[in-house]
């Protein structure tokens, strides 16, 4: 990667350079390429959806190591809320390289390819874990939830504590729950999720 790029800069050319990977079988979340972006989360192992899990990754690969490193689109912005507000922006002040989180399916997070304008209010955004594959998307601005834009001016976070359970969630609508313990609740979730069905499926997390 040329030197002189901005950890923004960096992000966005690998996101960029991986257009064309894929799932391995498709539909399955699985697959070389797909595994080594969900080992840069904190959750274990493979076969859940990776939007968020790409984005991670892209900006490893360009050297920030980041507070938060959770699946779930709609609790990475939650958390990023509440305890790094000064990186959530608005649409049209997001740098490329930012994350954009979408209400799509059950929840969706993009890497934001170029400057957004009010003028031409369509966000494109190169996407991990669309149609089983990396790829380029155009959307609606209507549609996003919110903007994460790391800041690269400061220094070391006190990373995030894993929650006791994470929903990791697609564009396409599917789920899957992480627990982070093997407590009495976590054992006792799948028998409660067997008996009031919600689609999701109930795996580990990382300790």
């Amino acid at each position: 990667m040329p030197s002189g790029l901005s950890q923004h800069e960096k992000a966005l050319a690998w996101a960029r350079s991986k257009i064309g990977q894929h799932e391995v079988p498709m539909g399955s979340n699985r697959g070389p390429f797909v595994h080594s972006c969900q080992a840069s989360t904190w959750l274990g192992g493979t076969g859940w959806p990776w939007c968020v899990a790409f984005w991670i990754k892209a900006w490893t690969q360009a050297g920030r190591k980041l507070p938060y490193r959770g699946a779930g689109a709609y609790e990475f912005l939650k958390w990023h809320q509440k305890n790094l507000p000064s990186w959530v922006v608005p649409l049209e002040k997001a740098k490329p390289g930012a994350a954009i989180i979408w209400n799509l399916g059950s929840g969706h997070l993009s890497m934001l390819d170029r400057p957004y304008s009010e003028t031409k209010p369509m966000v494109h955004t190169t996407d991990g874990n669309v149609s089983d594959a990396v790829a380029k998307r155009v959307r609606d601005h209507k549609l996003v939830r919110g903007v994460v834009d790391p800041h690269e001016d400061v220094g070391a976070i006190k990373p995030a504590k894993p929650p006791l359970f994470e929903v990791v969630s697609s564009a396409s609508g599917h789920k899957k729950i992480y627990v982070s313990t093997a407590g009495a609740v976590g054992r006792k979730l799948p028998l409660i999720l067997k008996r009031h069905p919600l689609g999701v499926t109930v795996r580990r997390k990382k300790r």
